[in-house]
C-alpha cells in the first residue's frame, strides 16, 4: 500500500512539474512579447526607452483584466528622464498608461467587486470560525491511493487565524470604498498588514503540521 501511495504522489509530482514548466514557458514568452509592445509604444511617442521591467506584483495593475504590468524609465522628446507605469492587455492591442495617483486600493469599487470581496470575506470568516471550534479536521488525500490527514491543535488554529486575517484584508478594502477620507495611507497599511500576517500564519501552520509528523 505504501508503494502504491508513493507511486501516486510521484506521478502527481511529475504532472505538476510538467504543467509548471509549460506555464513558465508561456509566461516568459508573454513577458517578452508584451514588453516589446511597451518599448514600441514609447518609440512611437518619440521617447527613448532606458529600462522597462515587468512588475508581476504591481498593486496598481487592473485586477479584473488579463494582462501584464510594466514599469519603465525613458527619456522624453526634450531629453528629460521620466518614469511611467504601463498596463498591456493580453487580449487587446495597445498599451495603457497607469496614472500616478492610482493607489493600492480600488476606489471607486464596482458593485461586482464589492460582492466578490464580501462573499470571499464571509467564506473566510465562516470557515475560519468553524476551524477554531472543531476538534480536528480531516483533509482527504490528493491521490486515490494516498491517505488523508487529520489537522488538529496548533496547525489547525493557525490556519483559522490566517483565514480571519484574509477576511480582514478584504473588508478593509471594501471599507475604504465607503470612507470619505481622501488618502488611502491608513487603509493600505491595514490591508497590507492583514495580508502579510495571514500568509505568514499559513506558512507557520504548514511548518507546524510538517514538524508534528516527526
Amino acid at each position: 500500500m505504501n508503494a502504491l501511495a508513493n507511486n501516486g504522489w510521484l506521478a502527481l509530482l511529475c504532472v505538476a512539474t510538467i504543467v509548471a514548466a509549460l506555464f513558465g514557458l508561456v509566461l516568459a514568452f508573454s513577458v517578452v512579447r508584451l514588453r516589446a509592445r511597451v518599448v514600441q509604444s514609447l518609440c512611437d511617442e518619440g521617447s527613448a526607452p532606458v529600462r522597462v521591467r515587468w512588475r508581476p506584483l504591481a498593486y496598481w495593475a487592473p485586477r479584473w483584466d488579463a494582462g501584464l504590468a510594466f514599469e519603465g524609465v525613458y527619456a522624453d522628446a526634450s531629453g528629460l528622464i521620466q518614469r511611467g507605469r504601463f498596463w498591456v492587455p493580453a487580449r487587446r492591442s495597445g498599451v495603457q498608461r497607469v496614472a500616478p495617483q492610482v493607489g493600492y486600493l480600488m476606489k471607486p469599487m464596482s458593485r461586482a467587486a464589492q460582492a466578490v470581496y464580501l462573499l470571499a470575506s464571509a467564506l473566510c470568516i465562516g470557515f475560519g470560525t468553524w476551524l477554531l471550534r472543531a476538534q480536528q479536521v480531516y483533509v482527504p488525500g490528493l491521490v486515490y491511493t494516498s491517505r488523508g490527514a487529520y489537522w488538529r491543535g496548533w496547525p489547525k488554529d493557525v490556519v483559522a487565524l490566517g483565514l480571519l486575517c484574509a477576511a480582514g484584508s478584504l473588508l478593509t478594502q471594501v471599507a475604504y470604498h465607503y470612507s470619505r477620507q481622501a488618502g488611502e495611507c491608513w487603509y493600505r497599511r491595514v490591508a497590507r498588514t492583514f495580508g502579510v500576517v495571514g500568509w505568514t500564519l499559513v506558512c507557520i501552520a504548514w511548518a507546524l503540521r510538517f514538524w508534528s509528523r516527526y
